[in-house]
């Protein structure tokens, strides 16, 4: 009986290690394994990066795949694009995108997202939400920040990855070759995103809507300056033409002057140097002409173009503006287009299809018709190859800036915060809107006497920009 119950037990127990052996599986793929991983978000404007401890669930147990599942190639060839809120691509135009790079052999799916309404460090923070999931797109925008251009060049430094080595690529010339040279920003000597092309009627920057009964002697007598139009509305005593604006401030301010005001301060383009204008004895001489034209109806304000008087012979437009019936747009401040990370698109840093996202980017925006399309929401080929062509003919990068921005303390870029506004304050102050209508103050010249006498110092500041300027400049010949 004994030795009976010894065999049995026996066989129970080589049973049961024959059940192991032939079982075969590691200990480890049967349980859900919870682990722990570091995430660092992408680095706000404050420069502080938080590690987030972010749960990952680990579930190794092979689940059979349906037949009518994707296959693994064609889900590693699924391109997320974030489409940015203030840079729209319409479901038309993303259906027409689809199809071209169809036609154009590629074997890959686009999957459009909305980033919804997120600018400065709240899209920073979407980002780092959508990695954290494992959801975060391939291709994405530079986004519009608190401090403008400053906090875009760390967000693409941080969150994208150079196209360099791509645009040297026979395929990437292609791409490169289809803007002009001043288009193609760079951070720290590295290009991260395709150039973004504003409309021309899009540019917030004065322009100048000219009454198509004064063209011709608007064409002969126009220099550039505030003077000369005063001068045509002398040759008309019949009709006393005026000029008309919806305001005059900064930007029609350094149009007039012949600047530009590239990242909050003034560039003189014929000294290439830039220059504090409130230290400039004819900063003060325009403002007090303009009230003064302001003051006798020489100059008329109107809320919108559709309020312009039909003796009107230039209407001054502080940006984007309807063209007046019987005008035709001559111009915008900029001697060239603003050349800078804007809205432009980029392939993200974390993407794990960095080559393939590169050559959807590629194919896209090298195509007149639908780099049109992506950008300005109509494909208009004839109008984007003539941008093309005057960004091509346009002077070289060291002339036009496209490229340099200071860098900057903390410190100084709020002195030059305070400059910025200060241009905007002085311009500002001609007109009072006390009652809900702006009616001109009465007490502007003695506003403007005590600005120039009590101006802040800000010769320090610029002569750190000349110098990072002349520095950046020698490098770039």
């Amino acid at each position: 009986m004994r030795k009976r119950l010894v065999l049995t037990l026996v066989l129970a127990i080589l049973s049961v290690a024959a059940y192991a052996c032939a079982s075969d599986k590691p200990a480890d793929t049967n349980p859900t394994v919870i682990a722990t991983a570091t995430v660092s978000p992408a680095e706000n404007i404050t420069g502080e990066v938080t590690p987030t401890e972010v749960p990952i669930i680990s579930t190794p147990t092979a689940i059979p795949t349906p037949t009518n599942a994707p296959s693994v190639t064609n889900a590693n060839r699924k391109i997320v694009w974030a489409v940015y809120f203030a840079q729209p691509i319409s479901e038309e135009a993303q259906k027409e995108v689809r199809r071209y790079l169809e036609e154009q052999g590629f074997d890959c799916e686009i999957e459009f997202t909305q980033t919804l309404y997120l600018g400065g460090s709240e899209y920073s923070d979407w980002l780092s939400f959508e990695k954290r999931k494992r959801t975060a797109p391939d291709i994405l925008c530079a986004g519009v920040w608190e401090n403008g251009i400053y906090d875009a060049m760390k967000f693409v430094e941080a969150e994208m990855v150079p196209l360099d080595d791509y645009l040297a690529t026979e395929e990437g010339k292609k791409l490169y070759e289809a803007y002009g040279g001043v288009e193609w920003f760079s951070v720290d000597g590295k290009k991260y995103t395709v150039p973004y092309r504003r409309p021309a009627n899009q540019i917030s920057s004065c322009q100048l809507y000219v009454n198509n009964r004064y063209k011709e002697i608007f064409d002969a007598a126009f220099d550039g300056t505030y003077e000369s139009l005063r001068k045509m509305c002398d040759m008309d005593t019949e009709n006393r033409p005026v000029i008309a604006t919806s305001a005059f401030g900064k930007r029609a301010l350094l149009f007039f002057l012949g600047y530009s005001g590239d990242f909050r301060t003034s560039y003189n383009p014929q000294t290439q140097e830039f220059v504090n204008i409130i230290r400039q004895k004819q900063t003060k001489e325009l403002l007090q002409t303009v009230y003064e034209d302001c003051k006798t109806g020489r100059l008329v304000k109107t809320e919108t173009a559709a309020g312009i008087p039909e003796n009107t012979i230039v209407y001054i437009s502080q940006g984007p503006d309807d063209v007046p019936e019987g005008f035709t747009l001559f111009s915008v401040s900029d001697a060239q287009p603003l050349y800078t990370l804007g809205l432009s698109y980029g392939v993200a840093a974390d993407s794990q299809r960095k080559e393939l996202a590169m050559q959807v980017l590629g194919a896209c925006y090298s195509n007149p018709r639908i780099a049109s399309l992506l950008c300005w929401g109509v494909s208009d080929e004839k109008d984007w190859m003539e941008y093309t062509a005057t960004a091509k003919a346009a002077a070289e990068p060291i002339v036009s800036l496209a490229g340099f921005v200071p860098d900057l303390t903390e410190k100084q870029y709020r002195a030059l915060r305070r400059y910025d506004d200060d241009i905007v304050s002085l311009c500002s102050r001609m007109f009072l809107n006390s009652t809900g209508k702006p009616i001109l103050n009465l007490y502007y010249e003695e506003a403007l006497d005590s600005f120039f006498e009590k101006q802040n110092d800000y010769d320090d500041l610029f002569e750190v920009i000349n110098r990072q300027w002349k520095q950046w400049a020698a490098k770039a010949k």
